[in-house]
């Protein structure tokens, strides 16, 4: 059987720090794909792919783009997230299009409002022939939706010996919905009980203008707290050293911080907002408090400080959930079905 010819698209694709999903793919090498990626010129992400060997392509003009694709042989094309300049392509060239959705329409559109649901919804329906969502929240706007939970590689994660028993981390990009505030605020009031208690904020910045202003109130915030630490992404060794991993966001869809905490084996404290309670059972593999009640978050992080047995159980539980439900073998091998389906059914039924 011939590869598929699938065109990513990786505009603005990071190639450090934790990996992404397209790195997955690469990394597995299936021999059933045969990846080729949108990319920008000059980027760190075409220097990535040139240095594995992986064929890159600079679109042309919206324009030429169905054109250009029927030239390359593209058989199946993957857009991430709420872009829709690949898909339109894809429906002129008659090539079939799958949307793959990290997040909600309201986390993953820039500005979202409302009255734009709809028209959003109808636009994804409209370019593709299927939508895979990490989570049942994240698709729940979309009839057509397949939920794939994101892959943690397990094997490569494995669980350390226990740490000092009084680190908190928060690994989020420095956004509004990932709601750091709420962190320091709860962070203040661990502190008033177990001043030993250490805090890492680890996260990037983004540089659009709300998002550089929230980034600059955090950076105020942290700055007031000599027992709070604002820093980068971590390494894996870095993160070994944490205890409890805690997600207070808003809107998340399926945190992979979250997924990686799990397969670590320590223990996750989240809020019951959007996809997080289908990740986290409270009591089994995690705490999860109300979304927004910083004294409720920080009587879970006392309560896992106050008793190293419970955290460690939490954090084993988690670690078998990630084994059984969050494997990124699964998880690739999981889209490779759905991949196959698409090519077989254009290829019985071109014109759809």
């Amino acid at each position: 059987m011939k590869p598929i010819r699938l065109l990513f698209q990786a505009r603005g694709y990071h190639t450090a720090g934790r990996r992404t999903f397209l790195t997955r793919w690469i990394e597995w090498g299936n021999p059933l794909i045969q990846p080729v990626v949108w990319v920008d010129p000059e980027s760190p992400a075409q220097r990535f792919l040139n240095d594995r060997g992986i064929e890159n392509w600079v679109p042309p003009p919206v324009s030429e783009m169905a054109e250009a694709m029927l030239k390359l042989g593209i058989q199946l094309v993957q857009t991430d997230g709420y872009a829709f300049e690949l898909a339109r392509a894809a429906r002129r060239a008659r090539i079939p299009h799958l949307f793959r959705m990290g997040a909600s329409i309201p986390q993953g559109v820039r500005d979202f409002q409302p009255d734009q649901l709809i028209p959003i919804v109808m636009a994804v329906t409209e370019l593709s022939q299927a939508v895979v969502c990490p989570s049942r929240y994240v698709g729940a706007p979309f009839p057509q939706a397949t939920v794939i939970l994101n892959g943690v590689d397990v094997d490569a994660v494995q669980p350390g010996p226990a740490g000092s028993g009084r680190r908190v981390s928060l690994v989020a990009h420095l956004l509004p919905p990932k709601r750091h505030l709420d962190f320091l605020a709860a962070a203040d009031l661990v502190h008033e009980r177990r001043p030993e208690a250490e805090f890492f904020l680890l996260g990037e910045d983004y540089h659009w203008p709300e998002a550089q202003l929230y980034a600059e109130q955090v950076r105020q915030q942290v700055a007031r707290r000599p027992y709070v630490t604002l820093s980068h992404f971590p390494s894996l060794q870095q993160m070994m050293a944490t205890d409890i991993v805690v997600l207070p966001s808003q809107e998340e869809g399926a945190s992979n911080a979250l997924l990686e905490a799990m397969a670590r084996g320590q223990a996750v404290v989240a809020s019951d907002s959007g996809g997080n309670p289908e990740f986290v059972e409270h009591g089994q593999n995690g705490l999860l408090f109300p979304l927004g009640e910083v004294d409720k978050l920080a009587e879970a992080i006392l309560e896992l400080l106050d008793d190293p047995a419970r955290r460690q159980a939490l954090g084993a539980t988690g670690r078998r959930r990630a084994e059984e439900r969050f494997s990124l073998h699964h998880c690739l091998q999981r889209y490779l079905e759905v991949y196959l389906q698409l090519t077989d059914a254009a290829a019985a039924q071109p014109a759809f």
